[in-house]
């Protein structure tokens, strides 16, 4: 059956900005839930996302901070990236990261979170800016295999972004 995109919001506790650590793997930059109508099971293909060093003077070089970005589906990662794949424009950094096995069941929820391996040292100007993750877009398929993008939907968008910032190895 057909089956569509219908809810996508920040994750509970991603509504202040986070501490990120260096010398750490799979660290959670943000975290969504998205859930879909009845009767039909959505596979997310793929989602669009940017980082951007919205306040500080820090370096904007983003392999200065993480070198691997996942996306883990209820805690398994269904995507992956190094930093060195995203395209940059000014300060913000963007990909679109393909998902694989990352499924939305029909009528639940489902946690999506955008984690990254940081690098060993953080220089000590490059901690205590503000970063923001943003998810910008959607691609899925539902039950009919309807491909669709979502890109506004919720807080898909502008309204997607949570700050973080990174903070020296303790």
């Amino acid at each position: 059956t057909d089956g569509w995109l219908n809810h996508f919001n920040k994750a509970q506790g991603y509504t202040s900005t986070k501490s990120i650590y260096g010398n750490r793997l799979n660290s959670t930059l943000a975290g969504y839930v998205l859930s879909g109508e009845k009767y039909s099971d959505i596979r997310i293909v793929s989602m669009n996302i940017s980082l951007q060093l919205t306040e500080g003077t820090a370096s904007i070089a983003l392999n200065r901070y993480i070198k691997n970005l996942y996306i883990t589906e209820n805690g398994t990662k269904v995507g992956t990236l190094t930093a060195d794949d995203f395209s940059r424009s000014g300060s913000m950094y963007s990909a679109i990261i393909p998902l694989t096995n990352a499924v939305v069941r029909s009528d639940q929820n489902t946690y999506f979170y955008i984690t990254a391996d940081t690098i060993e040292h953080i220089d000590s100007s490059n901690v205590d800016n503000t970063w923001t993750a943003m998810v910008n877009e959607i691609r899925y398929t539902n039950g009919a295999n309807y491909t669709s993008v979502a890109s506004s939907i919720g807080d898909i968008g502008i309204n997607s972004s949570i700050n973080f910032h990174f903070v020296p190895t303790p």
